[in-house]
């Protein structure tokens, strides 16, 4: 078993004895009990290292993100976003989001469950563009009283590495009442990043509750929709 966020996660001890529950940077892992004077494997070492820099950089990207992801039910996210900056940092030697991309950001909660319209993202060189086509069913909502909704389009770009590699940028759609849609279209529209630096963009649908935003994170779902460098 790999690193888990809370020592419950790793489940009872079956030998108290022999195996024992460890925290670091990285999280909580279980290994058996060592013999004093007994050294790390240098190996395992480094990946614990690369453990704790990656769910650092991780812990970046959703500071800048915590306006649009404070009230998502974010679940295992943090450890497959780390897996995926050590997969691109083992295989190029760098991090970037390259492997973010169709990453949902409620894991439990994927945002096909809830968004029926179909979309469409196009690149150009200096913007990324995401149309959502609204005249069918555009949200798959039962037993609900969610009356209108939004939709987010986020981009973030830089080094999650560093301490101040990021920034971050998003716009909003006008609301849309749930039922009898009568635009046909939205368009969001984010300007890619001057410099030549990675980049992920996100799209985000939100409800409303009459004047109230959704309580339940059944109302949200977003995913890394396009990356880029």
């Amino acid at each position: 078993m790999g690193y888990v966020e809370e020592q419950w996660m790793l489940g009872d001890n079956p030998d108290p004895g022999r195996w024992e529950d460890v925290r670091t940077k990285a999280g909580w892992y279980r290994r058996r009990k060592r013999k004093k004077g007994s050294k790390i494997n240098t190996v395992l070492q480094k990946n614990a290292d690369r453990m704790g820099s990656t769910l650092q950089a991780v812990k970046r990207i959703l500071d800048k993100l915590h306006p649009w992801v404070h009230n998502l039910e974010l679940g295992t996210l943090r450890m497959k976003m780390s897996a995926k900056l050590r997969q691109r940092m083992a295989k190029e030697g760098k991090t970037d989001f390259m492997l973010m991309k169709d990453l949902d950001i409620q894991p439990w909660r994927p945002l096909n469950a809830l968004l029926r319209a179909p979309y469409s993202v196009q690149v150009s060189k200096d913007e990324v563009v995401i149309k959502l086509d609204l005249r069918g069913q555009n949200l798959d909502l039962k037993n609900s009283i969610a009356t209108d909704f939004y939709f987010d389009a986020v981009i973030i770009w830089g080094n999650p590495m560093l301490e101040k590699g990021l920034k971050v940028d998003g716009v909003e759609s006008k609301l849309y009442p749930i039922e009898n849609v009568k635009e046909k279209q939205c368009v969001l529209r984010l300007d890619l990043p001057v410099k030549r630096e990675p980049w992920m963009v996100m799209l985000k649908v939100s409800c409303l509750e009459g004047n109230e935003i959704g309580v339940s994170p059944r109302l949200y779902g977003m995913k890394v929709v396009e990356v880029g460098v």
